[in-house]
């Protein structure tokens, strides 16, 4: 059993919060050039989604399959 399993306050980062994580990506670890996604929305059909690559920010529809990072609460 992984050790993030034991917690039950896991959720998806805000806009905010995510991208706090693409700056301190190479001190925590993990991610590739990817896209995630973060619980902020951008409209009702759009959140917004951060290229890990570039850095680069914007609105993407929902319905697209992508990357999550969770956090936890603390």
């Amino acid at each position: 059993m992984m050790y993030g399993q034991f917690f039950r306050d896991w959720r998806m980062p805000t806009n905010t919060e995510r991208n706090e994580l693409y700056i301190q990506q190479i001190a925590i670890g993990g991610f590739g050039g990817d896209y995630y996604w973060s619980s902020t929305e951008n409209s009702a059909s759009e959140a917004f989604f951060q290229d890990f690559s570039t850095g680069s920010q914007f609105g993407y529809l929902k319905s697209n399959i992508s990357n999550v990072r969770a956090v936890r609460e603390f």
